[in-house]
């Protein structure tokens, strides 16, 4: 008797073990809110003519959207757990004026436009373009 009970707690913890380890993680699902679609949509009417798709990603603002150094969530209006669509763009930049003491503007370069929507109603939170500077300027 003693035999078979070690049998079926080992038989038990085995199916146990097995059933956790091909469970896999969680996922909750998405709160209800624009479609990658609608939100590329969106976000393209806060740019210029041109700008060519790069990527979408839905998420809370806190991570979803990759900071600038030293930029804070709370400066950008947006809670880190807000959920936001961060839709980014290739753009080439023209208007890159040093200050008024400088008249020589450079010449254009490729950089990268970021739109930030509201997840849940499209409502525009902000934007930002980086255009680095070529190597060697």
């Amino acid at each position: 008797m003693a035999k078979a009970s070690v049998r079926l707690a080992t038989l038990l913890m085995c199916l146990v073990v097995s059933a956790c380890a091909n469970a896999g993680p969680s996922r909750s699902p998405l709160p209800p809110g624009l479609s990658e679609d609608a939100a590329r949509a969106a976000a393209a009417t806060h740019l210029v003519s041109g700008a060519t798709f790069v990527s979408a990603a839905a998420g809370p603002f806190g991570t979803t959207y990759h900071r600038e150094s030293g930029e804070q969530g709370a400066d950008l209006g947006v809670a880190d757990a807000t959920w936001v669509w961060v839709v980014q763009f290739a753009v080439t930049v023209d208007d890159i004026c040093p200050p008024v003491s400088n008249p020589t503007c450079f010449p254009p370069r490729p950089g990268i436009a970021t739109v930030v929507l509201d997840y849940a109603t499209g409502a525009f939170d902000f934007s930002g373009v980086v255009a680095p500077a070529p190597l060697g300027t």
